[in-house]
């Protein structure tokens, strides 16, 4: 089977969760014999590790429906696999049904139904006043501050006219939880689901950590996430760990943060005021060697389309804990199986819920042997024979 990936970047696992699991799916599907290949819009740093394709298309405002037509019949193309950009979607519909080509056309969702619209917060409008280095650039922030609610109906007409947009024109369009479902369809006002399919992010990692080795589990706490407070609210998670910080019966745990954004400073700034000393920021660095050390995964996020890194955290017997704030949490975390789910966004019972799993040694083991058992059935070969089963639909 030939396969064509739609990004608006070029793919990297470096660059994001799409970009991960777009990575993971295609290097699956060409060790399984499949051609991979990709139609993208923008270049990444050329710092970042490149997926490989076995051909890759740029396009750019002088781009011909023509020059597309020849790239799919030139690469005897099946299906093409939209990842989240919805104009897309109406040309190569379009050029399909004029050209009548045998095309399978699937759109794939990478957030909870109408997530898109928290993109943009009034926080982080008022981060870049705060940070603004010249008075021409903080006089535009403030005017962006005045608009924000005008901005943010322009936001919500646009994406439901793209949600509308990408069901019309394709002819699956995929979520990551079965759970999302209900929320798609109130958000799109609809009944008809006969499009509507659910397919998990795979793993990241091919290997799982040995049972033996939970035993060598270090008194780590574990946030891999982008810095950033619309969506991840890493604060939350810190405002957590100044209140454990205070209980002797902690006082050797570590908590590592793993990732960078436009919140690095503000966070460090928590840190300071707050004298934490055993917080570290890591900032960009490959995650598995600190899943396989730590012992707890924090998620404090306010929303996730699935939420990578808690099955990558549990493949390593890093045991999860997250705040039950979205719909396909239920997919992943089992409260107090593999996991805990922590009531929405209270925070003294997820205070209570770490202290617990730091002072038994013996409940945090046992979660973090059926968390790797459970994260098995996310394996990239899994999840892969799902997808291929969907393009021969």
């Amino acid at each position: 089977m030939n396969i064509l990936f739609y990004s608006v970047w070029d793919i990297s696992p470096q660059k994001g969760g799409t970009e991960r699991i777009t990575s993971t799916l295609c290097t699956e599907f060409r060790r399984e014999g499949h051609k991979c290949y990709l139609v993208y819009k923008t270049n990444l740093d050329p710092n970042f590790e490149l997926c490989e394709f076995d051909g890759k298309f740029k396009i750019g405002a002088n781009t011909s429906d023509e020059d597309i037509i020849k790239y799919l019949l030139d690469n005897k193309i099946n299906v093409i696999h939209i990842q989240s950009n919805f104009l897309f979607v109406r040309r190569i519909r379009k050029i399909r049904d004029i050209n009548h080509l045998s095309l399978k056309i699937i759109f794939s969702h990478h957030f909870e139904p109408g997530g898109e619209e928290r993109s943009v917060s009034m926080s982080d409008i008022l981060l870049d006043v705060r940070q603004a280095i010249t008075g021409f650039s903080k006089l535009v922030h403030i005017i962006r501050l005045f608009l924000y609610p005008i901005n943010r109906l322009r936001i919500s007409y646009l994406n439901h006219k793209y949600y509308s947009l990408s069901y019309e024109n394709t002819d699956n369009v995929v979520l990551l939880s079965k759970y999302f479902f209900n929320k798609y369809m109130q958000y799109m006002k609809m009944t008809d689901v006969s499009k509507l399919r659910s397919i998990p992010n795979a793993l990241s990692f091919n290997e799982f950590l040995p049972f033996i080795e939970i035993s060598k589990k270090e008194k780590i706490v574990l946030i891999v996430s982008r810095l950033e407070e619309t969506q991840k609210r890493i604060s939350s998670a810190l405002k957590i760990w100044v209140d454990l910080y205070s209980y002797t019966s902690v006082e050797n745990w570590k908590l590592y943060i793993i990732g960078a954004g436009r919140y690095n400073e503000y966070y460090k700034k928590i840190v300071k005021k707050h004298r934490l000393t055993n917080v570290f920021f890591e900032g960009i660095r490959d995650p598995k060697p600190y899943y396989v050390k730590a012992s707890l995964f924090m998620m404090t996020s306010e929303s996730e389309g699935w939420g990578l890194t808690l099955t990558e955290a549990m493949q390593f017997g890093c045991v999860p804990i997250a705040f039950d704030n979205y719909d396909s949490l239920k997919d992943i975390i089992i409260n107090d199986y593999n996991g805990v789910l922590v009531s929405r966004n209270q925070q003294s019972d997820y205070v209570d819920a770490m202290l617990s799993l730091m002072i038994d040694h013996s409940c945090r083991n046992l979660l973090a042997h059926q968390a790797i058992n459970f994260s098995r059935k996310f394996a990239i070969k899994e999840v892969a024979h799902q997808w291929l089963n969907l393009y021969k639909e």
